[in-house]
């Protein structure tokens, strides 16, 4: 939705260039109805009903969906997190073909954003509850782990961005986020911004997950039956989690070895910038 608002937003008194087709599971559902009263075609349709996808895609200018990326660190069964590398998977297919910019041909863009900054308006995400004096309380698996977060206002933004400068965007893998946040800063800001008091709770993973119910044994496919083998909710997000609090400072001081010993060369990228090291001893 935040995608389609940002392409059909008028830009300094003009008008936006764009018409948009969606498809959807449900043509008289709500959102769907809310979208056409607005202009926009809708059909029927799921992406595993390739006729549907078809009639979708024809003569259409560009087609997208932001989504959150697969890990970057190479594979590790850890952080395999199924609903990212899905996408991620339908990513590499599409950069494996030529992107030219034209009329004809297919120009491809690949924007990767952060977890929706709505996601705390959920437990899932933000407070478990609210206690008798007012407390918000914030329950994580984080620990110190940085998670990077994206407003639906600036996925609108972007996406329209990488529409309007095809030339710039063609054949480009782009990262974008509003904010990279630990769920420390994400209380504190909270509580600075809205004036209500709010803790970070830190819980294990496992205590974590006792809070939900069978996430153990529900699958995370749709279309998948309990008990078939198929990745489970809990093993899902276990993987999900995972990517964000272990993709730390901390890991990358122990990968790389780094003493905290200062470089007396220049800055890369500084145009020479040297550091007085006699100075600097504070």
């Amino acid at each position: 939705m935040a995608a389609i608002d940002g392409l059909l937003e008028s830009r300094d008194g003009v008008p936006s260039p764009y018409k948009i087709r969606v498809l959807t599971r449900d043509i008289n559902g709500a959102r769907a109805k809310a979208l056409a009263a607005t202009g926009v075609e809708c059909v029927q349709g799921t992406f595993e009903d390739f006729a549907a996808v078809a009639k979708a895609m024809d003569g259409v200018y560009g087609a997208g969906q932001p989504y959150m990326p697969k890990t970057r660190a190479g594979y590790d069964s850890r952080y395999q997190a199924e609903h990212l590398n899905a996408k991620g998977r339908v990513t590499e297919f599409i950069k494996g073909m030529p992107s030219t910019v034209g009329d004809t041909g297919l120009s491809w863009s690949v924007m990767n954003t952060g977890v929706y900054m709505k996601m705390p308006e959920t437990p899932f995400v933000g407070p478990f509850n609210v206690r008798a004096d007012g407390t918000r309380v914030f329950a994580s698996q984080m620990e110190d782990g940085k998670m990077a977060m994206m407003t639906l206002k600036d996925v609108g933004f972007w996406t329209r961005w990488i529409f309007d400068h095809r030339a710039e965007t063609s054949d480009q893998d782009l990262s974008v986020a509003s904010d990279m946040l630990d769920w420390d800063t994400l209380v504190t800001t909270f509580t600075r911004a809205m004036g209500f008091p709010a803790v970070h709770l830190r819980l294990a993973p496992e205590e974590w997950r006792s809070h939900f119910i069978d996430a153990e044994i529900t699958p995370m496919a749709s279309m998948a039956a309990r008990g078939d083998g198929s990745t489970t909710v809990k093993e899902n997000y276990t993987r999900w989690w995972a990517l964000y609090r272990d993709n730390s400072t901390e890991m990358w001081m122990r990968e790389t070895g780094y003493a905290g010993i200062p470089d007396a060369g220049p800055l890369k990228g500084s145009s020479g910038i040297v550091p007085n090291l006699e100075k600097m001893k504070l």
